[in-house]
């Protein structure tokens, strides 16, 4: 399981480095849903939705955050 948070209007995704990467295989890795809620709120960033992506799965579980 993979757990990473998506910008709603790029697509893009946040790396490692807080910046937003077009490519899945470079964004951040979170070990819990929580960690990048925190993460999230803390930056208070916005139009983002947080991914929990399964590996072989046809589809991921989506969370607007806000």
């Amino acid at each position: 399981m993979k757990i990473v948070v998506q910008e709603r209007k790029t697509n893009a995704f946040l790396s490692s480095e807080a910046k937003w990467v077009r490519q899945f295989d470079f964004a951040r890795a979170f070990n819990t849903s929580l960690e990048a809620l925190r993460f999230c709120a803390e930056r208070e960033l916005t139009n983002i939705d947080l991914l929990v992506c399964y590996p072989g799965a046809r589809s991921n579980l989506r969370v607007p955050l806000n």
